[in-house]
């Protein structure tokens, strides 16, 4: 077994959470999906998100899927949470 150097666990450690990152969106979209697809159904213009907004990564993929649809998705963020609402 060969010794790490400090870059190569630095590099590697950088690498697992990028890959948990990616991993983590396709989670965050279908949960966003059914949050902001039930607000829809009940006739609301909006979802408050209390703790946590979607990561960039899951925002531009939320963005694009409502679009196909011919939605358009505004995020507000705020300093903890935020809202998503749509027209």
């Amino acid at each position: 077994m060969t010794i790490p150097t400090k870059a190569d666990l630095a590099n590697e450690k950088s690498a697992n959470a990028a890959a948990a990152a990616a991993a983590a969106v396709p989670g965050e979209v279908t949960n966003f999906t059914d949050q902001i697809v039930n607000a829809m159904r009940a006739g609301q213009t909006y979802i408050s998100c209390q703790v946590t907004m979607p990561s960039a990564a899951a925002e531009a993929q939320l963005k694009a899927n409502f679009a196909a649809q011919g939605w358009t998705l505004n995020f507000r963020r705020a300093r903890t949470g935020g809202s998503i609402s749509w027209s």
